[in-house]
């Protein structure tokens, strides 16, 4: 209920201006954004899970976009991975002019990314083929999105299994005590996904090789099985 109030009172419900996260602007309003909820939090108007919901996080990890609060991405993320799953035969102008339908959604998708992008990197040790594996990857996607060929690359329909197992590798990772195990299991059901699933033109084992997207020395153990490093 006092969700719904701040929306309403600050009009955060509208589509709101374009903000990088590198802007003076967006730096502002976040410091002042905080500085309200947390006013809130000592006048004891919210709670302390409200707070988590409705604070502006700080941009830790070089995020493109201005981070905006949860309560305000809520389902955009979803329905960015649903307009892609019905767009699958469509170019990158038309799937990024519909998801930039809702600048919220806008920033979901491209906070989401680089999010993901930084904690594999974080949580894969830095020298293993592994870490070069997904760089690779994350490579091929970034080319084909500065070349407007994401659509003609990768099958969108494979997108919401990729977001299913990451929810599942996150909450994995936010557990107290943490199983590194599944977390390896789920890096390489990822990799999977990845490889078998989501490139339109499959490549066999010695392509894949060559490219930078399967180990050397595939007899060298279960990928993921020596390269993980849990916070």
């Amino acid at each position: 209920d006092a969700i719904h109030r701040l929306k309403l009172r600050y009009g955060l419900g509208r589509p709101y201006r374009k903000l990088e996260s590198n802007q003076v602007e967006a730096n502002k309003f976040a410091l002042i954004w905080n500085e309200i909820i947390l006013s809130f939090r000592e006048e004891d108007i919210i709670s302390d899970r409200e707070v988590e919901l409705l604070e502006l996080p700080q941009n830790s990890w070089n995020v493109r976009v201005i981070r905006w609060p949860c309560f305000l991405l809520c389902n955009e993320l979803l329905l960015a991975l649903s307009q892609a799953k019905e767009l699958v035969n469509d170019t990158d102008k038309r799937l990024y002019k519909k998801i930039c339908s809702s600048e919220y959604r806008r920033c979901a998708v491209i906070e989401a990314y680089d999010s993901v992008k930084h904690l594999l990197h974080e949580i894969i040790k830095p020298n293993s083929e592994e870490h070069s594996i997904v760089t690779v990857l994350f490579q091929e996607i970034d080319h084909s999105l500065e070349i407007e060929k994401f659509t003609k690359t990768f099958k969108t329909t494979a997108l919401p299994q990729l977001h299913s197992k990451l929810i599942k590798l996150v909450e994995l990772l936010n557990k107290s005590v943490k199983d590194s195990n599944q977390v390896v299991n789920t890096l390489q059901a990822l990799y999977e996904i990845a490889i078998r699933d989501l490139f339109k033109d499959r490549r066999n084992p010695k392509q894949l090789e060559d490219d930078g997207l399967a180990p050397r020395n595939p007899a060298s153990g279960l990928l993921f099985e020596n390269a993980v490093e849990l916070p």
